[in-house]
């Protein structure tokens, strides 16, 4: 049962209605706590208004230069925002695919647009509300990249799209391909000349392309011609040099100066000073991730690099420095000059945006209110649940002590390791475990620390090039320093705390299914010491002996990435399958063949209340009556979630990790008397209705 005196709830509440303005939650809420920042791309300056848009799908809104921030997009799973425009009043957002995907002998030919795969929500969003509401403006499912807008004319708008070059006359209601991605080439980056509208500069993988009739045809420019003689100056429009192309990510055109145009490819910076016919290199920087021109002095550019900031006149040869850019915060996405006090400047980085009121010689973080940070595992401290951990990638493990109010990084920090794992030893919350997905060859993926993360340590070395490393780690909740850890084709365990480790391969009968199989799933009995499973790919199997062997059950069970046991009688273990959630005493209990939106990720149970709660793609989902009914749990959780549910063996607090960071749900039918006298009473809203599904076989 929820305590809503515990230390996690004091200190979320008074997070959500005292602290932190901007952080939006409240009763039968998920409020977001965290860790501050965010994967900052693209950064819009409007008259009265700065919008971010973030690597996590969402767009924030920001009406006192970044102090505080309102979020009023949040995107689908796998979705990034990739540019920001307003038109003629309306907030437009190109939302683009964050998903890779492999191109394998590409059937089409030259000049016709690949296949690439439609991803939902994706495509081109418009607001007209300030971003109260939105609508699909086109291009749907297609992955827009970035904007142009014809400044004479604001109702015909260019969009970058994974298929090309996208034109629209009449403000976004229609739409057209006038320039296509194949595969020799894709369209990454377009602009509109300042003073002819009907001038477009168009970047792709191998140079550039100009057109001088609003993109009804093109001609190839910065592409490499050796026939020139004269290093880094253009021959007929190519670039002089033996280099391949060079992807051109970026055009920037001079309003001062129409016929003076910038391109970015692969960190250097080009100008042309005749509108494309030729191409210097501009200056010797290197490592230019974004540029921008300064509205107060004609023909001043700003670049940012790894090396700091740096600025250039036209007429310049070389770069000045500026100042260093905010340090350890990765790479710089975003930059924008703030028109009205040309003096301030902002920066969009891996860890969020920076404002600088002198020219960049010095920055301030505006962090304080944004929460948009991809996390990677989560775990609470089992003793105290305003104590958790958080893992990003390149960043390392965090912590925090108040409850997500503030977040602070322990002393595992490794830009090249993706932690997957963290776990608290519920015997002694000082000795944590966490596992990692090492890219580079002969790095141990097992850390180990025994004083809160503030030191950690590797190994022991358990893996090898045969094993593989692993997927899911688990304590024994019945014996001190007992844990479990699966990988490819083994489980390993230990009694040490993970000193030392014993394996033990998992071996299917000879009637079985074909194939190793692959431990994705663990779960200990809490009321039977010794008895534990482990499910993935290729069955399900059970120990009586703390592991030493493993009994091979049933393979109708396949694919299984999630196993928990029910908290009442006869509390039998819970299995997550493509297919559904089933109690292997009573049989299905969801079923995920209903709609790929029902489709589960993970099962988790409340052991004092006996709650199940079940993960989906897009939400969380909690039953009582063991599987009999569903309900929704609360609102206002982002659409990609990248763990299960997080449950708190005391207080049953709650927490998952998504695309946004890591959100807690909101007490959602007490309130706090200490708080009473700080806010109005708490407003207990209506339950959801239960989803009513048919008894041990039934599904959402």
């Amino acid at each position: 049962m929820i305590n809503p005196r515990s230390p996690f709830w004091v200190g979320l509440l008074l997070l959500v209605f005292l602290g932190v303005p901007g952080v939006e939650g409240g009763v039968g809420f998920w409020t977001s706590i965290g860790p501050q920042g965010a994967n900052v791309r693209v950064i819009l300056i409007a008259p009265s208004a700065i919008y971010l848009g973030t690597n996590g799908g969402s767009i924030f809104l920001s009406v006192d230069h970044g102090a505080k921030w309102k979020k009023i997009f949040g995107g689908a799973a796998d979705t990034a925002i990739a540019d920001l425009a307003v038109v003629n009043g309306s907030l437009y957002a190109a939302v683009r695919s964050t998903v890779a995907f492999a191109v394998f002998e590409p059937p089409w030919g030259p000049g016709t647009p690949p296949p690439p795969p439609e991803t939902p929500g994706t495509g081109v969003f418009r607001s007209s509300d300030g971003g109260r509401s939105w609508s699909l403006a086109g291009l749907d499912k297609q992955s827009a990249l970035s904007f142009a807008i014809d400044p004479r004319d604001p109702s015909t708008i260019y969009v970058v799209t994974d298929r090309g070059l996208n034109r629209s006359r009449d403000g976004g209601v229609s739409w057209e391909t006038i320039f296509h991605s194949d595969e020799t080439r894709e369209v990454l980056s377009v602009a509109v000349d300042s003073s002819d509208s009907a001038i477009l500069y168009l970047g792709t993988t191998i140079g550039g392309y100009k057109s001088v009739d609003r993109g009804d045809s093109f001609r190839s420019m910065l592409h490499p011609d050796p026939s020139c003689k004269r290093y880094f100056v253009n021959c007929s429009g190519y670039l002089a040099t033996d280099l391949p192309p060079k992807p051109v990510s970026m055009f920037l055109g001079d309003p001062a100066s129409p016929r003076n145009v910038y391109a970015l490819m692969l960190g250097q910076v080009f100008q042309t000073l005749d509108a494309g016919e030729t191409w210097i290199q501009a200056g010797g920087l290197s490592g230019v991730s974004r540029i921008a021109l300064d509205p107060s002095h004609p023909g001043r550019i700003y670049a940012v690099s790894p090396a700091g900031l740096f600025s250039r006149s036209v007429s310049s040869v070389f770069w000045s420095p500026l100042g260093p850019p905010p340090q350890g915060l990765g790479s710089f996405f975003a930059m924008a000059v703030d028109a009205q006090t040309p003096s301030r400047l902002y920066l969009g980085t891996q860890w969020g945006p920076f404002r600088s009121e002198d020219s960049g010689a010095s920055w301030t973080s505006l962090n304080e209110t944004l929460r948009d940070l991809t996390a990677t595992a989560f775990s609470f401290d089992p003793s105290d649940p305003s104590i958790a951990y958080v893992a990003q990638y390149q960043r390392g493990i965090l912590k925090t002590t108040d409850a997500g109010r503030t977040w602070s990084v322990t002393g595992f920090s490794d830009p090249e390791a993706l932690v997957e794992s963290i776990l608290v030893d519920p015997f002694d919350p000082r000795h944590l475990l966490a596992f990692t997905s090492e890219w580079i060859s002969g790095r141990i993926p097992l850390l180990r620390s025994t004083d809160g993360g503030v030191t950690w340590t590797r190994g022991p070395a358990i893996f090898n090039d045969v094993l593989g490393e692993p997927h899911v780690l688990i304590a024994d909740p019945t014996l001190p320093g007992s844990l479990y850890l699966g990988n490819h084709s083994s489980v390993f365990i230990t009694r040490s705390g993970g000193l030392s480790w014993a394996s033990a391969a998992l071996q299917k009968p000879a009637s079985g299914t074909s194939g190793v199989p692959v431990v994705f799933a663990l779960a200990a009995d809490p009321r039977h010491p010794g008895v534990a499973y482990a499910g993935g790919r290729g069955g399900l199997f059970r120990t009586d002996d703390r592991g030493s062997s493993w009994q091979f059950l049933f393979t109708n069970l396949d694919e299984i990435s999630s196993l928990a046991f029910a908290a009442r009688d006869p509390f039998p273990p819970l299995a997550v399958t493509p297919s559904g959630l089933f109690d292997l005493a009573g049989g299905l209990l969801w079923d995920s063949s209903v709609s790929q939106s029902r489709v589960l990720t993970s099962v988790a149970v409340d052991s004092s209340s006996g709650a199940i709660y079940v993960t989906t793609a897009g939400g969380v989902f909690r039953s009582f009556d063991s599987g009999i009914s569903w309900q929704p749990l609360g609102e206002g959780l982002p659409a990609s979630l990248s763990s299960g549910v997080s449950v708190h063996p005391k207080d049953g607090c709650l927490a998952v990790v998504t695309q946004s960071g890591v959100y807690a749900y909101e007490l959602p039918d007490q309130c706090l008397d200490s708080l009473s006298s700080l806010r109005p009473p708490c407003r207990i809203p209506s339950p959801h209705p239960p989803i009513i599904l048919p008894s041990r076989g039934g599904g959402g």
